[in-house]
């Protein structure tokens, strides 16, 4: 199907909610990766209730008939029955659909040594544009939470963004203009009033760096930032139209706690663990995980998912009568309970959000580490 097409969006009749797609971006190697990731939402749904799921599956390429059949085949297997998969294509030509990790020797695309996902990004926005919410989620996502896609569209009600999602939080050093930009793996608001000069301004950028400033790996999603970067060290702000379109789009792509962006060089070098439970200490809301570390639905998945989540059932026992701290005992397990409460809620207003961090500030760390453990040794006793 050819890039102008644009996918229906379901009607005011059809849903209270606001019309709402998952896309997924991917090549022709990825697609049994994307399946095994789809298989795990029927453990970790994406909706608590029953309901359709528009799920657009974005190749690079144009494939036959035949293969076409093949991929929705693979693609089906194991998906929920509430899904329903449509298969499109960036008719990208092989020219185009580049991505080079290490540059030496060869030669980039029309936009850069990544620019097979910038045109796919470019590409499958236009495609969604009737769409209201969008959420771009790539095969090495992993959901940690049921409900997951409901809690993440509750998020678009009370926001005046137009790209939610996540700045770097994983456990290897990278510089600035790189960890403060917002992962591709995001909410994207096409029917806001300023997502098409967002688009015009990230395309802006990439020529600026690919053209003025020599970066060739410039990628879509770290276009704003790099380019705010590197044309802030030549000129202000009154003399490039550039840098002021930049900086008045910026309020608008905001980073939320829900998607946790970890994909870095420590993955692939192996030189850093990362502690995930005390990840999650830092990071409770998390729901989706972008990372190549981890398979969808293997035993690891499910392992940090739960961590994710605390057991609350460990906060309903009784304080032992002969410990000398009974009451503060107590009142320490209350103010645990009301934190566990909030942290399962999994999403918050802004009251709930203040009053968790009032509330855990009055906890001790000790107490705070102490229900840790506990939570790790009753996870290992059920499994």
């Amino acid at each position: 199907m050819p890039s102008s097409t644009k996918i229906r969006r379901p009607s005011p009749s059809d849903t209270a909610e606001p019309a709402f797609a998952i896309t997924c971006p991917v090549i022709k190697s990825e697609i049994e990766e994307l399946a095994d990731n789809i298989s795990s939402w029927k453990t970790y749904k994406p909706f608590l209730t029953e309901r359709p799921i528009d799920l657009t599956v974005y190749l690079d390429q144009q494939q036959p008939e035949e293969e076409l059949v093949r991929i929705n085949r693979v693609l089906k297997k194991n998906a929920p029955t509430s899904l329903s998969i449509e298969i499109i294509d960036a008719s990208m030509t092989s020219n185009e659909s580049i991505y080079i990790r290490n540059p030496e020797g060869k030669r980039p695309g029309w936009l850069g040594y990544k620019s097979g996902p910038n045109l796919q990004f470019l590409r499958n926005m236009y495609t969604h544009q009737l769409y209201d919410v969008v959420l771009q989620y790539e095969a090495d996502c992993i959901p940690l939470s049921n409900g997951w896609a409901q809690q993440l569209i509750s998020q678009t009600y009370r926001t005046c963004s137009c790209v939610m999602g996540s700045q770097y939080t994983g456990p290897s050093p990278m510089h600035l203009y790189y960890a403060r930009h917002i992962n591709g793996n995001a909410l994207y608001f096409p029917s806001h009033a300023l997502f098409p000069e967002y688009l015009s301004v990230v395309i802006e950028c990439i020529f600026n760096c690919l053209n003025i400033h020599n970066e060739g790996m410039v990628a879509f999603d770290i276009a704003l930032d790099l380019c705010l970067s590197r044309e802030s060290e030549i000129m202000s702000d009154h003399t490039n139209d550039l840098l002021f379109r930049i900086r008045q789009i910026l309020p608008y792509i905001a980073p939320i706690p829900h998607i946790a962006n970890l994909s870095g060089d420590w993955e692939t070098k192996g030189v850093v663990l990362l502690d995930f439970e005390k990840y999650f200490t830092f990071h409770p809301f998390t729901l989706l995980l972008h990372t190549k570390l981890i398979k969808p639905g293997s035993d690891l998945h499910n392992y940090v998912a739960a961590l994710r989540k605390p057991t609350s059932s460990l906060l309903d026992k009784t304080p032992s009568p002969s410990s000398k701290n009974s009451t503060s005992s107590c009142k320490s397990r209350k103010l645990i309970r009301s934190l566990v409460d909030l942290i399962n809620t999994g999403f918050m207003n802004e009251n709930e959000h203040d009053n968790f961090y009032r509330l855990k500030k009055r906890c001790s760390d000790k107490i705070l580490n102490s229900l840790h453990l506990n939570i790790s040794k009753v996870e290992q006793k059920e499994k």
